[in-house]
């Protein structure tokens, strides 16, 4: 058990103790402050023993297996066949988990308000994008796309904090093949970051 909490630790759950019964816990991570449920974890012990265990870091995206030692060599084989089907159950777990939180962030979008001003962008010195949306908490809202279609968001905070990064995707994970673009033209600049890219097309006037 406590090798378990060791590796839930390791990915930066906030994790004391670990509660055993075969169901999805939402705990806090590191740097994102005691309320915040983007950990998550579940752990299973059968009776004669075998345990298995995921945790995963909704913020970092990180995620760790875990199952006991067989308890002697001649189950070795047996041990290591249930830990890998336990650990494709735990993959389906997670894809499914991940698919709920990106929706719930996906609903944060949807009710947000079209940002006018953000402290981000006016630092910066480039307009607040035409797509870009404001939640109650002033975080700046930046969809992301893929195949012409939102997939998600960057958010950004007003201002940076002093345990944690100012920027990061929304919770749920976009994969890869994502992006957003500023300008109308043909010719396209490929940059890194939004401010970056609304800069190179005042600067310009290509699709960056």
């Amino acid at each position: 058990m406590q090798e378990f909490i060791a590796r839930a630790q390791g990915i930066g759950l906030v994790l004391e103790y670990a509660v055993d019964d075969d169901t999805i816990h939402r705990v806090p991570v590191e740097g994102k402050g005691p309320r915040n449920t983007s950990g998550s974890y579940k752990l299973k012990v059968e009776a004669d023993g075998f345990a298995y265990g995921w945790a995963k870091n909704w913020v970092t995206g990180e995620h760790t297996d875990w199952h006991s030692r067989s308890p002697s060599p001649d189950r070795d084989d047996e041990w290591r066949e249930r830990s890998a089907r336990a650990r494709a159950t735990a993959e389906r777990e997670r894809e499914k988990e991940k698919a709920g939180k990106l929706a719930e962030s996906m609903a944060e979008f949807g009710d947000a308000k079209l940002c006018q001003s953000h402290p981000y962008f006016t630092e910066k010195g480039v307009p607040v994008p035409e797509d870009c949306r404001e939640n109650t908490r002033g975080d700046a809202l930046v969809p992301v796309y893929r195949n012409g279609k939102p997939v998600g968001f960057e958010r950004i905070l007003a201002v940076t904090p002093a345990d944690g990064p100012r920027k990061r995707y929304c919770s749920g994970g976009l994969g890869d093949g994502f992006h957003w673009t500023d300008g109308t033209e043909d010719k396209i600049i490929l940059t890194e970051g939004i401010a970056k890219s609304m800069a190179m097309n005042a600067a310009t006037g290509a699709k960056a």
